[in-house]
Parts: structure tokens; C-alpha cells; sequence
């Protein structure tokens, strides 16, 4: 998994031991929350993936805002793909209308998390990998996920999911 890999840390053999032995345990209880059908273990499990990650980031002398933000979307894709999972198990829900807006969903997060990645780093005037096609790609998605979120939160308290 993309977040075991970049939460391990480098810097000697014991650090790789420790990071990639908590990481592989996260992966393994991730994998029978998955099996076993509990998606009230999804979201610890995942704050427990982000907090190692931070750590990662609190002790590693590089930090770099590109890798944490891709992190994060990775957190949020696994996340949703868990859910989608979840759901796909009940019946009556294989319809394939379900299947289509957790497509669109899983989508949007990727693309809307990764424009705010970038937005992140035009706002910080750090540079942004593959220039400026990328930098307007981005600001896109942040607009995107701002109208997004704006019409969300207009609706009326009754039509909320």
C-alpha cells in the first residue's frame, strides 16, 4: 500500500523494522476489517495510517507538502473504496445506478483532492511538478471542490444525506 511505503522511514534498520512492522500490521487489520465485513474499523485504522505517516513526517529531515497531500487523498480513496466495498455486500443494493455514483464519487475525490494538493502548493509559491498545465488543472479542481462543498452545505437540513 502507497501509505505503508512512504511511512516508512529510512534513516537505519530499526526505524524500517518499527515503521514498516506497525504498517504492515495496519495493512493486515485493514485486510480483515475488508474480509470480515466491519467498517467500524475503517476509520480508526485509517487515523491510525495517518498518524503514522505523521510521525514519518514530524522525524524525517525532508518534508515534502507534495507526498503529505497525495497521502491524504490516499487516505480518503481507501476510504471510500472500503465503503464501496461495504455496500456492495447488502442486498438489493447492486443496482447499477449505486455503482455509477460511487464511481463519480471515487473520481471526484481523486481529482478535486489532488487540486487541492496543488492549490497548496501555488498558494505556498513552492514549485508544482509539470508546471503551468498543472497549476490550472488544479485551480479547476479547488474551484470544483469549493462549489462542491458550497452547494452541500445550502441545501436545505431535510435533503442531506
Amino acid at each position: 500500500m502507497l501509505i505503508a511505503a512512504l511511512s516508512l522511514d529510512t534513516r537505519s534498520g530499526g526505524l524500517v523494522f518499527v515503521s514498516g512492522a506497525l504498517s504492515a500490521l495496519i495493512v493486515a487489520a485493514l485486510g480483515i476489517a475488508l474480509v470480515f465485513a466491519r467498517p467500524g474499523w475503517i476509520g480508526p485504522l485509517l487515523g491510525l495510517f495517518a498518524l503514522l505517516y505523521l510521525g514519518h513526517l514530524l522525524v524525517a529531515p525532508e518534508a515534502e507538502l507534495l507526498r503529505a497531500g497525495l497521502v491524504g487523498v490516499a487516505l480518503l480513496l481507501v476510504g471510500e473504496l472500503s465503503q464501496w466495498s461495504f455496500d456492495s455486500r447488502l442486498r438489493g443494493r447492486y443496482e447499477v445506478g449505486l455503482h455509477r455514483a460511487r464511481a463519480i464519487g471515487f473520481g471526484g475525490v481523486v481529482l478535486l483532492g489532488a487540486g487541492a494538493v496543488v492549490m497548496t502548493l501555488v498558494v505556498l509559491g513552492l514549485p508544482v511538478p509539470a508546471g503551468l498545465g498543472t497549476v490550472i488543472a488544479g485551480m479547476a479542481a479547488f474551484v470544483g471542490l469549493v462549489v462542491l462543498i458550497s452547494i452541500i452545505a445550502l441545501r436545505p437540513a431535510d435533503r442531506r444525506p
